[in-house]
């Protein structure tokens, strides 16, 4: 066993895996919300998934196991990676609303320009007259 892990299974494990809503649990899991703390305590088995900690080992003692195992390197995954994509997305949404006023701004300087032809074009009438 490698030192800064220990067997946590009777103190937490058992009350996850016994609850009748655990799969449903990991179903409607909030991928968005995991904490930073959740993550740190991860870190070490995932810093393992190349040596020992992997879905084919798991698979030796169960098969469930390896799939709780596999749904657990896609929520590292995914929060590693939403690292990237969320500020990139509070970007985008920004620009989306700079860019949506800017088109407000710009239909109604589109209606003020119309407005102006149509007094221009009535002036000269006026003139050629």
């Amino acid at each position: 066993m490698i030192p800064f892990l220990q067997d946590s299974f009777d103190e937490g494990g058992k009350a996850v895996l016994s609850d009748m809503n655990f799969m449903k649990n990991l179903v409607g899991f909030e991928k968005d919300q995991i904490s930073e703390e959740t993550i740190e305590l991860l870190e070490p088995y995932m810093s393992q998934r190349e040596d020992w900690f992997t879905e084919k080992a798991g698979e030796q003692v169960s098969k469930a196991g390896a799939g709780i195992m596999g749904w657990s390197f896609a929520i590292f995954e995914y929060h590693e990676k939403s690292k990237i994509v969320k500020p990139k997305q509070a970007f985008l949404l920004v620009q989306e609303g700079k860019l949506k006023v800017a088109n407000a701004e710009l239909e109604k300087s589109q209606l003020e320009l119309q407005a102006i032809k149509i007094l221009m074009s009535e002036l000269n009438e006026k003139f050629r007259k």
